[in-house]
């Protein structure tokens, strides 16, 4: 009887010390490193955080002729969602993916997204960057019209854009071709981006989607002037349809427009005859996204420590004579402060330029980080009351002996 009365007493003994370890080993990453998650908390539309983005659109979204960018790899250049990426804290090609396609159309998105139904289904959050291509592909038919010639290349549209007076611009304006043409793009614009927003609410009901609106590359730029009287109308038409389209289906907008067209010659690589947003121009984007998700402005936010972990709740085992059953325990509960980011600016802004090597890569604003209070004495806080209960339960076994 006695030797049974001892064997229970160690069982009892030993399930408390298997409770207390299991709260030291649960503790012991946020003990080491004063922070176990710094992942800013970026609400969803359906409840929860960002914890995956998937990018989709065409080369303004790939990253397009920022320093770094290739084709078989978008996520080593600063673009807006490499850099947006870096502040979620998501690993590129898992929790962030990128599968936006150079010169890709509205109708092109909409023939790739059920290929991406189980992507679009487990992403948090969507960005989309769709309608420009659209409109270019009429860019060769217009440049015709204004050069009064065949013109069979962008390179050659461009060329013969620039150099067009007043005159030109308003018989290509006005020509019905032209404007047959630009209208249908337009018109089918319209449809697709319609049927993008159905199936994104088929497959993720409950994702956060965000579209980009188009900006003007050309608006304020001298060179262009006359043929901005041209692409603004068609520009408008396109961001009209979208927003629309985004009100009807309950889908955010970005602005960009607000934050590209009043610089579009500091903010895209238009000087060189490209369109595309140059590294001043993504970090417009960035920073618009980052408001629109609620992260701190880029150029003020200031350094937040991790919260400390809460006391773990610790529930010790009923001990029976005949059977030991060990404790379920509770471990700490740590919430993440936001992380800050440090001010990246690009140096491009000023004149419009993307110099190799001079862009900020994704995640390099590294915010400086403050270990909390909590040390090796919170860890013995857990253990004490178990050590005591642990001495409390031998020093009844040695009285029933």
């Amino acid at each position: 009887m006695k030797n049974r009365q001892k064997a229970n007493t160690v069982r009892r003994v030993l399930a408390v010390i298997a409770a207390a370890l299991a709260v030291l080993a649960a503790s012991a990453p946020a003990i080491a490193a004063g922070a176990v998650d710094t992942t800013p908390d970026v609400p969803l539309q359906g409840g929860g955080s960002v914890k995956s983005m998937l990018l989709l659109g065409d080369s303004i979204t790939t990253g397009y002729g920022l320093a770094g960018y290739s084709p078989e790899n978008p996520y080593a250049c600063p673009s807006y969602g490499n850099r947006l990426a870096a502040d979620l804290g998501l690993e590129a090609g898992r929790t962030y993916v990128n599968r936006a396609v150079n010169g890709d159309r509205s109708g092109d998105l909409l023939s790739l997204l059920p290929s991406l139904k189980a992507q679009v289904a487990s992403s948090d959050l969507i960005i989309v960057s769709i309608g420009g291509n659209d409109l270019l592909k009429n860019l060769t038919l217009l440049a015709g019209a204004i050069a009064g010639r065949t013109v069979s290349s962008l390179g050659d549209a461009v060329t013969a854009i620039a150099g067009a007076d007043a005159a030109a611009y308003a018989a290509a304006a006005a020509d019905e071709k032209v404007r047959t043409a630009l209208a249908e793009a337009q018109l089918n614009f319209s449809k697709n981006i319609v049927e993008i927003m159905k199936l994104f609410k088929e497959y993720n009901p409950s994702g956060r989607v965000i579209f980009l609106a188009q900006y003007d590359p050309t608006a304020g730029v001298t060179q262009f002037a006359g043929f901005d009287g041209i692409a603004a109308p068609m520009i408008a038409a396109i961001n009209s349809s979208l927003r629309a389209a985004g009100a009807s289906a309950g889908y955010e907008i970005a602005d960009v427009p607000s934050v590209i067209d009043d610089a579009a010659a500091a903010k895209t690589n238009i000087l060189g005859f490209d369109i595309h947003p140059n590294a001043a121009g993504h970090g417009e984007i960035y920073k618009l996204l980052r408001g629109m998700l609620g992260l701190p402005d880029a150029a003020t936010a200031e350094v937040t420590t991790a919260a400390e972990p809460t006391t773990a709740e610790v529930t010790t085992a009923e001990v029976t004579t005949a059977e030991i059953t060990t404790s379920e325990v509770t471990t700490a509960e740590v919430t993440a402060a936001e992380p800050a980011s440090s001010d990246e600016t690009d140096s491009a802004g000023a004149s419009g330029a993307d110099p190799a090597g001079t862009s900020p890569s994704p995640g390099t604003g590294k915010a400086t980080e403050e270990k909390s209070g909590c040390s090796s004495v919170s860890a013995f806080a857990f253990f004490i009351p178990l050590t005591v209960l642990a001495a409390s339960i031998l020093s009844r076994g040695r009285k029933n002996k």
